[in-house]
């Protein structure tokens, strides 16, 4: 996992919608909670909760092909190369 990953399963968490948190067998009395707070909740969820919610990542984020790791590498070391 890289930075961008990462970002991106965060930017997932606070875009989950009150039917994907059900349908991933959560529970709605819950719902409140994770809408105020995704992270901290998801921080704090047991196992399960947080083995379903990491499955909504999952689903919603794709395995980046090697060429596009590449290329955001080489994207890196340019805007690196003009910073110095």
């Amino acid at each position: 996992m890289n930075l961008r990953d990462f970002h991106n399963g965060i930017r997932v968490l606070f875009n989950i919608d009150a039917h994907d948190f059900t349908e991933a067998g959560l529970e709605m009395r819950h719902w409140p909670t994770f809408r105020d707070d995704p992270v901290g909740f998801f921080l704090r969820a047991d196992d399960e909760t947080a083995d379903k919610l990491f499955a909504i990542v999952e689903k919603r984020t794709r395995p980046r092909a090697p060429v596009a790791d590449a290329v955001m590498k080489l994207h890196d070391d340019t805007i690196a190369a003009l910073k110095a």
